[in-house]
């Protein structure tokens, strides 16, 4: 068997267990949303995240690739460094850099028609009610 057939194989199967878990919004209040997790390492997903106030299913792949992200600087000690600009002090306190970081691949599906047609090709426990969070 080729990679090719084995990697397509790997595409229909229902490898993601679909649970209910808590979402952070951006009010900060918790909403109740699910999440997806692989159920062995053939699935080509870590996590799927469903984000309920946006209506939006984030999908973290295994393939990674280098991404640049702003992160908070630190002094010798380990303590987040103060932001020395004070027109920016309010808006974000501490000094940031950007650097480099080796991160999944994020894939984010809005349309709710393609959402219930992706986890109908992957969720493992295809009769858990998805739709009750879309309210």
């Amino acid at each position: 068997m080729s990679a090719n057939t084995t990697e397509t194989s790997n595409l229909n199967q229902s490898n993601v267990l679909l649970i209910t878990n808590i979402f952070i919004g951006d009010d900060n209040k918790p909403v109740q949303n699910f999440t997806g997790m692989p159920m062995d390492d053939t699935c080509p997903f870590t996590e799927l995240i469903f984000d309920p106030t946006n209506k939006i299913l984030g999908i973290i792949g295994t393939i990674k690739k280098d991404s640049f992200h702003w992160v908070t600087r630190y002094d010798e000690n380990g303590l987040p460094k103060p932001n020395k600009n004070k027109s920016m002090l309010q808006a974000q306190p501490f000094q940031q850099q950007r650097i480099l970081i080796n991160s999944f691949h994020e894939y984010y599906i809005r349309d709710v028609k393609e959402i219930q047609t992706f986890l109908e090709m992957y969720a493992f426990n295809k009769d858990f009610n998805w739709k009750k969070f879309l309210k």
